[in-house]
């Protein structure tokens, strides 16, 4: 390989963890501003470690859900019965 050709991938590949870093810190930042209960019932969120174990959060683009155990619960047969 080349000097250029060899530079040229390195700078690629440096964009493409670039973006992906960003990608990364830009949905930590969604899930640290996370809602404070539950998107269905609006359960308050008790930062536990029993809760942070068994309550979902679900991040799509730029929109994120808390839901509680029982209300996933009520999702995930929802979710089931459309199959």
């Amino acid at each position: 390989m080349s000097p250029k050709i060899r530079k040229r991938k390195t700078k690629r590949t440096s964009q493409e963890y670039q973006d992906k870093i960003e990608a990364i810190e830009r949905q930590a930042r969604l899930i640290a501003d996370h809602p404070k209960e539950c998107c269905m019932c609006d359960r308050p969120f008790e930062r536990t470690a029993e809760t942070v174990i068994n309550w979902h959060v679900v991040v799509n683009e730029e929109r994120v859900r808390l839901t509680c155990p029982p209300c996933w619960a009520i999702v995930r047969h929802t979710l089931e019965k459309e199959r």
